[in-house]
């Protein structure tokens, strides 16, 4: 696991330190780690996952856009 803190250090812009933690996945305010430690996730990621990980109608809504497009540049 260091490996992945390490790449994360050389390649990832430093605006503020984040936790020596590697993510795995997620649901509602729930996370689990590479190692399966599970984390309650009480930091809402700046108003972009307040709604708990993997809300099922976000799901759902994700998976219909990403049928019509998955992603256009910022230049569009």
């Amino acid at each position: 696991m260091n490996a992945l803190f390490e790449l994360t250090d050389q390649y990832s812009s430093n605006n503020y330190s984040p936790l020596k933690l590697a993510l795995a996945k997620g649901k509602g305010a729930q996370v689990w780690d590479v190692e399966g430690k599970r984390y309650i996730d009480c930091i809402a990621g700046f108003s972009v996952v307040n709604q708990g990980h993997c809300h099922p109608k976000i799901i759902e809504a994700f998976q219909a856009q990403s049928e019509q497009i998955t992603m256009a540049s910022i230049m569009f």
